[in-house]
């Protein structure tokens, strides 16, 4: 046995003794009885090579994402008030329900289904916290099935991949954690006890996250066919962490980017369609926006106006187009 592996075999053995004479002051030990399960060594379980979240991540690799923190699909959004498909930029979409609320970001839970480019679904996602999360993904390569290619394999060949279902929940404040696999085994862990017995382990628990950024108003007056304005466009990511199998002291997780759609970015004031502040009317007007008024609008004075001319109308100032007298007199400022 290493030096390091007989180091970490006392500490848990300290541990599980600290543990027995705690037993009135500590209710949450390993092998305490949580109802129908009872708490497992979390440090045992994910240096299991065959645990079951490893061999989830093993069969379906990166199917429906992509391996890599900012590798993921990328895609859009058709519009910023309607966030419920994102389309992907190598074919296929990621339908959220219920859509999404740009009012409510960054979301707390999501609900999405990810289609392929044949609109064939690949899987299916719920999102309440990074603690909290389910995956389904689906079956393919087998015959009568949707073709799939495993992501990790640099070859590209064809692949087969069984699916399943797995189902991640916390306690409130994170410290139990209950993982369901696919075949049914319903793990139970208090993760308080990583720090103690495997220290660095926390990084391989069981994961989720989603980064979002609703998006930054561009300047006022630039106009939303300028390319720029992309600048300010808003984002949501989700990716999920599936640890590696643990060999010779060595610890990783693979992260597959399921997403990376574009939120597009608010549309500037002065072309939003709405009568903002500092406009007199619609998108013009105003000490904000550089475009005038047209006649019939409303306006605070001449500078308002196209026409340099704001007069009272019916009680309320207009943009008007003043007209010279004298036949043959053309419109404009000054019958000019």
């Amino acid at each position: 046995m290493a030096g390091s592996e007989l180091v970490d075999a006392w500490a848990r053995v300290a541990w599980v003794g600290l543990a027995a004479s705690a037993v009135v002051g500590c209710p949450q030990l390993i092998g305490a009885d949580w109802g129908e399960y009872v708490a497992e060594d979390v440090c045992l379980f994910l240096e299991d090579p065959n645990n079951c979240y490893s061999s989830f991540q093993l069969d379906v690799a990166a199917r429906c994402g992509a391996l890599g923190i900012g590798d993921g699909p990328t895609g859009s959004f058709a519009s910023r008030d309607t966030l419920d498909v994102c389309f992907l930029d190598r074919g296929g979409q990621v339908v959220f329900d219920p859509p999404l609320d740009i009012a409510a970001f960054p979301p707390e839970s999501a609900s999405f289904r990810i289609l392929d480019d044949q609109a064939q679904e690949c899987g299916q996602f719920k999102y309440s916290g990074d603690f909290n999360y389910s995956v389904i993904i689906n079956s393919c390569g087998e015959p009568d099935l949707p073709n799939c290619e495993s992501e990790l394999d640099e070859s590209n060949e064809t692949a087969s991949v069984q699916g399943g279902k797995l189902i991640v929940a916390s306690s409130e404040d994170n410290d139990e954690l209950t993982l369901t696999c696919t075949d049914g085994q319903v793990h139970q862990f208090d993760l308080r006890h990583i720090d103690i017995m495997c220290r660095g382990y926390d990084q391989l628990i069981p994961r989720a996250e989603i980064e979002s950024s609703p998006g930054n108003m561009p300047p006022p007056r630039t106009d939303p066919a300028d390319p720029e304005v992309q600048k300010f466009a808003g984002f949501i990511r989700f990716r999920v962490s599936y640890a590696e199998p643990i060999e010779s002291d060595v610890s990783s997780t693979n992260t597959v980017e399921y997403f990376n759609c574009l939120i597009p970015a608010p549309t500037p004031i002065c072309y939003n369609g709405k009568r903002d502040n500092f406009e007199t009317d619609v998108d013009c007007g105003g000490s904000l926006c550089d475009r005038r008024c047209g006649d019939g609008q409303d306006c605070g004075s001449s500078s308002d106006c196209m026409s340099g001319d704001c007069q009272l109308n019916n009680g309320s100032l207009k943009c008007t187009t003043y007209e010279a007298e004298g036949a043959g007199g053309g419109g404009g400022v000054g019958g000019q």
